[in-house]
């Protein structure tokens, strides 16, 4: 009902559909996104924040998810949300770096596998370290209680690229400090650090959506939809005959029906028909 009512039935461009600020309607809510799925966002937002909880309405295996082990293929509400989700992230979309652990006490977060400090998990950004743990599951507060970071480590840090890991691994936790607050979850997605579908949905607009320098012209003192009309106007998406033998519908001609003198397209239907040139004559005298 909305798409015929605000694009009359035909050639409304969808994708066009995008904030006033950006020549838009902004009128999001007519389509969804192609590959969007905000609520499943949502629930993994969730998950993350109560990965320590034990919830009785989900299943256990989705306590244990993580971004690249997590199995997606079943045919399960939880897996079509994570494969909605890598499908937003080979687009350029990756939620998961949005979502960081910030260390209170270190007590649920995970030395090796949490993102935490860096913008990647250690296991990722000092691999050769991340071989020599024994205890790949372990928190940072009990590496903070061992009498030091290599004591868990099957043997010692040899010379070359360990030795490079190891010392920026130190130089890195020198600046780490531990405080009694529990460890939390955050988005960045916005400054207050809390989750948001709205925040989600404004950075899938701004990488999907086309945008346009000039603002669209709103006036709220008329109808809605006239400033549609007029929005789709500007854009030439009106469905003159030019724009219809355009889009593959068949006519007998493109010239005027009213004038017979020129082809029909938005700029000779307002301004260059002897109808309209007679209408502005009277609108002007009036």
């Amino acid at each position: 009902m909305k798409i015929g009512f605000y694009g009359f039935g035909n050639n409304l461009n969808t994708p066009n559909i995008c904030p006033l600020r950006k020549n838009g309607l902004s009128a999001k809510t007519i389509i969804p996104h192609s590959h969007l799925n905000e609520e499943g966002v949502g629930c993994l937002w969730i998950e993350c924040r109560q990965r320590h909880k034990a919830w009785m309405s989900i299943s256990p295996s989705c306590l244990q998810i993580t971004r690249d082990s997590h199995v997606d293929s079943f045919p399960s509400n939880w897996c079509s949300i994570l494969r909605e989700v890598k499908v937003l992230s080979a687009k350029g979309f990756d939620f998961f770096s949005h979502c960081k652990k910030k260390v209170g006490n270190g007590r649920k977060s995970r030395f090796w596998l949490d993102t935490w400090l860096l913008d990647k998990p250690f296991r990722v950004r000092f691999p050769r370290l991340f071989n020599l743990e024994m205890d790949k599951t372990k928190s940072v507060a009990a590496k903070w209680d061992d009498p030091s970071f290599c004591s868990s480590f099957r043997r010692p840090v040899r010379d070359g690229i360990e030795k490079e890991q190891w010392l920026d691994m130190l130089s890195m936790l020198d600046t780490v400090m531990l405080s009694s607050s529990i460890d939390r979850w955050v988005c960045d997605l916005n400054g207050e650090g809390d989750f948001r579908v709205k925040d989600v949905r404004s950075s899938l607009d701004e990488l999907f959506l086309p945008s346009m320098d000039v603002a669209t012209r709103w006036v709220k003192f008329i109808p809605k939809k006239i400033n549609v009309f007029a929005w789709r106007a500007c854009l030439d998406r009106l469905p003159t005959r030019l724009n219809l033998i355009k889009r593959g519908v068949i006519l007998d001609s493109d010239i005027c029906p009213i004038c017979n003198s020129s082809t029909e397209d938005s700029s000779h239907i307002f301004f260059h028909c002897d109808m309209a040139k007679s209408i502005l004559r009277k609108i002007s005298i009036w």
